[in-house]
Protein backbone atom coordinates (compact mmCIF):
# COMPACT_ATOMS: atom_id res chain seq x y z
CA UNK A 1 0.00 0.00 0.00
CA UNK A 2 1.47 3.38 -1.09
CA UNK A 3 0.63 6.78 0.44
CA UNK A 4 0.93 9.62 -2.11
CA UNK A 5 -0.89 12.96 -1.83
CA UNK A 6 -2.35 14.47 -4.99
CA UNK A 7 -0.06 17.53 -5.08
CA UNK A 8 3.17 15.68 -4.21
CA UNK A 9 5.36 13.37 -6.28
CA UNK A 10 8.23 10.91 -6.10
CA UNK A 11 11.39 12.98 -6.44
CA UNK A 12 13.88 10.20 -7.01
CA UNK A 13 13.89 7.46 -9.62
CA UNK A 14 13.75 4.05 -8.10
CA UNK A 15 12.32 5.32 -4.80
CA UNK A 16 9.66 2.64 -4.60
CA UNK A 17 12.09 -0.12 -5.55
CA UNK A 18 14.66 0.98 -2.96
CA UNK A 19 12.04 1.21 -0.21
CA UNK A 20 10.66 -2.21 -1.08
CA UNK A 21 14.19 -3.62 -0.99
CA UNK A 22 14.82 -2.05 2.43
CA UNK A 23 11.52 -3.39 3.72
CA UNK A 24 12.28 -6.89 2.51
CA UNK A 25 15.85 -6.87 3.81
CA UNK A 26 14.73 -5.85 7.29
CA UNK A 27 11.45 -7.79 7.29
CA UNK A 28 9.58 -4.56 7.99
CA UNK A 29 5.83 -4.01 7.80
CA UNK A 30 6.21 -0.27 7.11
CA UNK A 31 9.02 1.59 5.37
CA UNK A 32 9.60 5.24 4.48
CA UNK A 33 12.35 7.68 3.52
CA UNK A 34 13.07 11.34 4.10
CA UNK A 35 10.97 14.10 2.46
CA UNK A 36 12.06 17.12 0.45
CA UNK A 37 10.12 20.16 1.75
CA UNK A 38 9.22 22.47 -1.13
CA UNK A 39 7.27 25.66 -1.65
CA UNK A 40 4.39 25.44 -4.08
CA UNK A 41 5.94 27.60 -6.82
CA UNK A 42 9.49 26.19 -6.68
CA UNK A 43 11.12 23.22 -8.39
CA UNK A 44 13.71 22.79 -5.63
CA UNK A 45 13.60 22.14 -1.89
CA UNK A 46 14.77 24.34 0.96
CA UNK A 47 15.27 21.49 3.44
CA UNK A 48 14.26 17.93 4.27
CA UNK A 49 12.04 16.74 7.07
CA UNK A 50 14.71 14.75 8.90
CA UNK A 51 17.19 17.63 8.65
CA UNK A 52 14.67 19.99 10.23
CA UNK A 53 14.08 17.51 13.03
CA UNK A 54 17.84 17.13 13.52
CA UNK A 55 17.65 13.40 12.93
CA UNK A 56 21.02 12.23 11.62
CA UNK A 57 21.69 8.65 10.60
CA UNK A 58 23.35 7.00 7.61
CA UNK A 59 21.73 3.56 7.66
CA UNK A 60 18.07 2.52 7.91
CA UNK A 61 16.74 3.09 11.42
CA UNK A 62 14.01 1.28 13.33
CA UNK A 63 11.22 3.53 14.58
CA UNK A 64 9.05 2.45 17.49
CA UNK A 65 5.86 4.08 18.75
CA UNK A 66 7.69 6.37 21.16
CA UNK A 67 10.10 7.64 18.50
CA UNK A 68 7.27 8.11 16.01
CA UNK A 69 5.25 10.24 18.45
CA UNK A 70 8.23 12.01 20.01
CA UNK A 71 9.69 13.09 16.65
CA UNK A 72 6.25 13.93 15.22
CA UNK A 73 6.78 11.75 12.14
CA UNK A 74 3.17 11.92 10.96
CA UNK A 75 4.10 13.57 7.62
CA UNK A 76 6.26 10.64 6.46
CA UNK A 77 4.90 8.79 3.43
CA UNK A 78 4.92 5.08 4.10
CA UNK A 79 4.81 1.89 2.15
CA UNK A 80 2.82 -0.64 4.16
CA UNK A 81 2.49 -4.36 3.65
CA UNK A 82 -1.01 -5.06 2.41
CA UNK A 83 -1.17 -8.36 4.26
CA UNK A 84 -0.44 -6.56 7.55
CA UNK A 85 -3.30 -4.12 6.93
CA UNK A 86 -5.66 -6.93 5.99
CA UNK A 87 -4.60 -9.17 8.86
CA UNK A 88 -5.42 -6.46 11.39
CA UNK A 89 -8.48 -5.13 9.51
CA UNK A 90 -7.06 -1.60 9.51
CA UNK A 91 -8.84 1.22 7.70
CA UNK A 92 -8.34 4.95 7.34
CA UNK A 93 -10.95 7.04 9.12
CA UNK A 94 -12.81 8.50 6.15
CA UNK A 95 -14.48 11.10 8.36
CA UNK A 96 -11.20 12.95 8.92
CA UNK A 97 -10.37 15.83 6.60
CA UNK A 98 -6.89 16.56 7.96
CA UNK A 99 -4.12 14.85 9.91
CA UNK A 100 -5.65 11.53 8.93
CA UNK A 101 -2.38 9.62 8.41
CA UNK A 102 -1.22 10.00 12.02
CA UNK A 103 -3.90 7.86 13.74
CA UNK A 104 -3.60 5.19 11.05
CA UNK A 105 0.16 4.90 11.57
CA UNK A 106 -0.31 4.82 15.34
CA UNK A 107 -2.82 1.99 15.02
CA UNK A 108 -0.31 0.04 12.90
CA UNK A 109 2.42 0.51 15.50
CA UNK A 110 0.11 -0.42 18.37
CA UNK A 111 -0.60 -3.67 16.55
CA UNK A 112 3.08 -4.48 16.37
CA UNK A 113 4.07 -3.11 12.95
CA UNK A 114 7.84 -2.94 12.39
CA UNK A 115 8.70 0.46 10.86
CA UNK A 116 12.03 1.15 9.19
CA UNK A 117 13.07 4.69 8.17
CA UNK A 118 15.75 5.27 5.53
CA UNK A 119 17.78 8.50 5.39
CA UNK A 120 17.56 9.07 1.62
CA UNK A 121 14.99 11.71 0.58
CA UNK A 122 12.90 10.68 -2.38
CA UNK A 123 9.51 12.34 -1.93
CA UNK A 124 8.65 15.95 -2.78
CA UNK A 125 6.27 17.39 -0.20
CA UNK A 126 4.54 20.62 -1.23
CA UNK A 127 4.08 23.37 1.35
CA UNK A 128 1.51 25.79 -0.05
CA UNK A 129 1.94 29.46 0.94
CA UNK A 130 -0.74 30.51 3.39
CA UNK A 131 -2.25 27.06 3.64
CA UNK A 132 -1.56 26.82 7.36
CA UNK A 133 -3.17 30.16 8.09
CA UNK A 134 -6.30 29.12 6.22
CA UNK A 135 -6.59 25.57 7.52
CA UNK A 136 -4.45 25.76 10.64
CA UNK A 137 -7.34 25.83 13.09
CA UNK A 138 -8.93 22.79 11.46
CA UNK A 139 -5.61 20.94 11.59
CA UNK A 140 -4.97 21.82 15.22
CA UNK A 141 -8.52 20.86 16.19
CA UNK A 142 -8.01 17.46 14.59
CA UNK A 143 -4.58 17.04 16.20
CA UNK A 144 -6.09 17.76 19.61
CA UNK A 145 -8.86 15.24 18.99
CA UNK A 146 -6.32 12.60 18.00
CA UNK A 147 -4.09 13.23 21.00
CA UNK A 148 -6.99 13.23 23.45
CA UNK A 149 -8.30 9.99 21.96
CA UNK A 150 -5.05 8.16 22.60
CA UNK A 151 -4.50 9.75 25.99
CA UNK A 152 -7.77 8.06 26.97
CA UNK A 153 -6.92 4.77 25.21
CA UNK A 154 -6.31 1.97 27.74
CA UNK A 155 -3.73 0.40 25.42
CA UNK A 156 -1.42 3.36 26.01
CA UNK A 157 -1.16 2.53 29.72
CA UNK A 158 1.58 0.15 28.65
CA UNK A 159 3.47 3.10 27.13
CA UNK A 160 3.85 5.72 29.91
CA UNK A 161 6.60 7.57 28.01
CA UNK A 162 4.31 7.90 24.99
CA UNK A 163 1.54 9.27 27.21
CA UNK A 164 3.94 11.88 28.62
CA UNK A 165 4.94 12.98 25.12
CA UNK A 166 1.29 13.19 24.04
CA UNK A 167 0.50 15.41 27.03
CA UNK A 168 3.33 17.76 26.05
CA UNK A 169 2.24 17.82 22.41
CA UNK A 170 -1.37 18.44 23.38
CA UNK A 171 -0.29 21.53 25.35
CA UNK A 172 1.71 22.75 22.36
CA UNK A 173 -1.20 22.20 19.98
CA UNK A 174 -3.51 24.21 22.22
CA UNK A 175 -0.92 26.99 22.34
CA UNK A 176 -0.60 26.98 18.54
CA UNK A 177 -4.35 27.11 18.15
CA UNK A 178 -4.56 30.19 20.36
CA UNK A 179 -1.89 31.83 18.22
CA UNK A 180 -3.58 31.06 14.89
CA UNK A 181 -6.97 32.21 16.10
CA UNK A 182 -5.50 35.70 16.01
CA UNK A 183 -2.95 35.29 13.22
CA UNK A 184 -5.28 33.69 10.65
CA UNK A 185 -7.69 36.67 10.42
CA UNK A 186 -4.74 39.10 10.58
CA UNK A 187 -3.19 37.49 7.47
CA UNK A 188 -6.54 37.83 5.71
CA UNK A 189 -6.89 41.48 6.83
CA UNK A 190 -10.01 40.70 8.81
CA UNK A 191 -9.06 43.18 11.50
CA UNK A 192 -12.32 43.24 13.43
CA UNK A 193 -12.26 39.44 13.74
CA UNK A 194 -8.60 39.56 14.75
CA UNK A 195 -9.35 42.11 17.49
CA UNK A 196 -12.14 39.94 18.86
CA UNK A 197 -9.83 36.92 18.98
CA UNK A 198 -7.05 39.03 20.48
CA UNK A 199 -9.33 40.03 23.33
CA UNK A 200 -9.76 36.34 24.12
CA UNK A 201 -6.05 35.54 23.75
CA UNK A 202 -4.20 37.60 26.37
CA UNK A 203 -0.94 35.71 25.81
CA UNK A 204 -0.86 36.29 22.02
CA UNK A 205 2.05 38.74 22.04
CA UNK A 206 4.12 36.37 24.15
CA UNK A 207 3.26 33.54 21.76
CA UNK A 208 4.31 35.73 18.83
CA UNK A 209 7.61 36.78 20.41
CA UNK A 210 8.50 33.17 21.08
CA UNK A 211 7.97 32.38 17.40
CA UNK A 212 10.07 35.21 15.97
CA UNK A 213 13.40 33.29 15.88
CA UNK A 214 11.69 30.31 14.25
CA UNK A 215 9.96 32.53 11.68
CA UNK A 216 13.19 34.36 10.80
CA UNK A 217 15.11 31.09 10.51
CA UNK A 218 12.46 29.63 8.23
CA UNK A 219 12.32 32.68 5.96
CA UNK A 220 16.12 32.93 5.67
CA UNK A 221 16.59 29.27 4.80
CA UNK A 222 13.64 29.33 2.43
CA UNK A 223 15.35 32.07 0.42
CA UNK A 224 19.02 31.14 0.72
CA UNK A 225 19.05 27.35 0.70
CA UNK A 226 18.51 25.44 -2.52
CA UNK A 227 18.43 21.65 -2.64
CA UNK A 228 18.09 20.47 -6.21
CA UNK A 229 16.06 17.33 -6.59
CA UNK A 230 17.76 14.33 -8.25
CA UNK A 231 16.91 13.76 -11.88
Amino acid sequence: MVNLDSDDWFARRGRLASLVTSGEEHNADMVAGDLYLMEDDKDYAWTTMLFEKELRFEKPKWVDLLTFVQQDLGPIKLLIRVDFVRRHALRYNENLRSFEDWPFYVECLLRGARLILTPQPGYAYRMRPGSLSRSGLQVYNQMEANYRRYLEDDRLKAYPEVLAVLQTQLARVRENRRYYRVMAPLKEWKLSRALVELAHTPDFFWLFVRRVPRIVNYRVKRRLVRLDLPR
